[in-house]
């Protein structure tokens, strides 16, 4: 039970971080950018994977 209530505030923490990391990305400019090699139309955050790694580090 113990490691079912672990995984689960783990993934809770690490949407909750990434949520607040995405704004903070497009606010700081920490984005990627569309070309000619990208699939995507519009700038999109980079910094994303941090709120996981923070997660992982706090609960892991």
């Amino acid at each position: 039970m113990n490691e079912l209530l672990l995984a689960l505030l783990a993934t809770l923490t690490a949407v909750v971080l990434v949520g607040l990391s995405l704004p903070l990305a497009r606010s700081l400019g920490i984005v990627d950018r569309p070309g000619v090699i990208k699939i995507h139309t519009l700038p999109t955050p980079r910094f994303g994977g941090v709120g996981i790694v923070a997660s992982v580090l706090l609960w892991g």
